[in-house]
């Protein structure tokens, strides 16, 4: 699995986020609660080391997830999930990823994840909801001969 297939599929198996039914690639359905948009904002300029057998990769994402936000404590409910994903995201490496770089397929491990800047992304009409959004980043190192 690529990067973006990899994170699509780490966000699914959370189970803090059980409550959704998708996570969809670059979109999110305004009209359904159950869902998540993940948005892939590119890679970050490689590091490597002096033997040149180890890159670093960064990757950045934005989620989205349009929630009922009607009350306060729908609010509150909405923060605290998006602090508790940040914190289950911070737990998580090891995973797979494989990059195909020039027609070269290049295996290695997801080393970091965290997220930051959750907030609110748009308010269209709040007795129907609002759009959330959280920064999401991975960083992966990939093994060359």
């Amino acid at each position: 699995m690529n990067i973006i297939e990899r994170v699509q599929k780490v966000l699914t198996d959370l189970t803090i986020l059980d409550d959704f039914n998708k996570v969809h690639i670059d979109y999110t359905d305004n009209s359904k609660y159950d869902e998540c948009g993940l948005s892939s904002l590119g890679e970050s300029e490689p590091k490597v080391n002096i033997s040149d057998t180890k890159r670093w990769h960064q990757h950045n994402f934005v989620l989205y997830s349009y929630q009922k936000s009607i009350t306060d404590a729908d609010r509150i409910a909405n923060s605290s999930l998006l602090l508790s994903l940040g914190y289950d995201l911070s737990t998580l490496k090891g995973q797979e990823v494989i990059a195909t770089i020039n027609g070269s397929d290049y295996v290695g491990r997801i080393t970091k994840m965290w997220a930051s800047n959750a907030m609110v992304y748009a308010v269209d009409d709040p007795q129907k909801g609002i759009l959330y959004q959280i920064n999401l980043f991975v960083q992966y190192e990939l093994e060359r001969e």
